[in-house]
């Protein structure tokens, strides 16, 4: 059967993939689809009358081509690279297959990108890998949290975002009363043998800090506020206490950690705290200013050598 023009490109133009006819005599196209003239890089109304061997990267004269084409008989997801108009060399997977069956022989030839795909199945594996990291990521944080979470109830102190809103809610009594608000920051200083060591994983300095949670417990309130930063700071909020009161609390602290010993390698060490605190100003309506003055200095208080109380007005 003789397909007509009308009938036969829209065929083509229907099947997936690249798709040229080629004259078996002259080797030059004869018909292709609209995805074939994209790849190649030739405008579709040019394509026509084209030599195809030469699109062949490593086989300009098609010998190769079609000495596999007669041995086999059709070709099959053969690979082989092509090069569009402008040079680029891409990966190809070609189907090919003579039809003697017209008024001329006829090359039926398709093909699909291997690069794109090649790609695009990278691209996947990195989304794969990145969504394992992600997943492991997120599961590692969440055991830290837990182990935090535990490590803070074993010390009795609140966690940090329970800390923050009731902060807020004593900001407010305090203008509402008119009575005082102080905080205070406490961190324990790094002992000079373990700078810059991951001690993450050391128990005897998980126990020293457990027990400064506790004595800081001890030291104030009921009413008090008591926290661990992810720092592993303490934030102590302290409602109805001016900056004095928590100075002498503070002082208090200073001397009961100085007395705490950690027992290493048969060897007793003493371990220092530093100190940052503040008050609530009369015009602050936020417990943010109060709370970075805190940091601020306790940084100066680490800064002068560790052991210091640094109270900012």
């Amino acid at each position: 059967m003789k397909l007509s023009e009308e009938v036969l490109q829209p065929l083509i133009d229907t099947l997936p993939g690249g798709v040229l006819l080629i004259d078996a005599d002259t080797n030059r196209i004869v018909h292709a689809n609209q995805l074939s003239s994209i790849l190649l890089g030739v405008p579709y109304n040019e394509l026509a009358g084209q030599p195809f061997f030469p699109f062949l990267a490593d086989d300009p004269d098609g010998r190769t081509l079609m000495q596999a084409l007669e041995q086999r008989g059709m070709l099959y997801n053969y690979p082989c690279v092509l090069r569009s108009s402008s040079g680029r060399p891409f990966q190809v997977s070609l189907l090919m297959r003579r039809l003697p069956q017209t008024d001329r022989p006829v090359l039926v030839v398709s093909f699909s990108d291997q690069s794109e795909n090649k790609i695009l199945g990278q691209l996947l594996d990195y989304e794969r890998q990145l969504l394992n990291r992600t997943l492991k990521l997120v599961k590692t944080l969440r055991e830290e949290i837990q182990q935090h979470e535990l490590e803070d109830s074993v010390s009795g102190v609140m966690g940090i975002r329970s800390l923050m809103s009731n902060t807020q809610t004593e900001v407010g009594r305090a203008h509402r009363y008119g009575s005082p608000l102080a905080g205070l920051l406490l961190r324990l200083d790094e002992p000079p043998q373990t700078a810059g060591q991951d001690t993450s994983k050391d128990s005897n300095l998980t126990h020293l800090h457990q027990l400064t949670s506790s004595l800081c417990i001890q030291a104030s309130r009921e009413s008090d506020l008591i926290a661990k930063r992810e720092d592993g700071a303490l934030v102590m909020i302290l409602p109805n206490t001016t900056l004095d009161g928590s100075k002498l609390l503070a002082l208090r602290l200073l001397r009961s950690l100085s007395q705490l010993t950690l027992v290493r390698n048969g060897k007793e060490e003493h371990h220092t705290a530093s100190i940052g605190g503040s008050s609530l100003r009369q015009e602050e309506r936020s417990p943010k200013a109060m709370l970075e003055r805190m940091d601020l200095a306790l940084q100066v208080a680490q800064a002068r050598g560790g052991n210091q109380l640094i109270m900012q007005s």
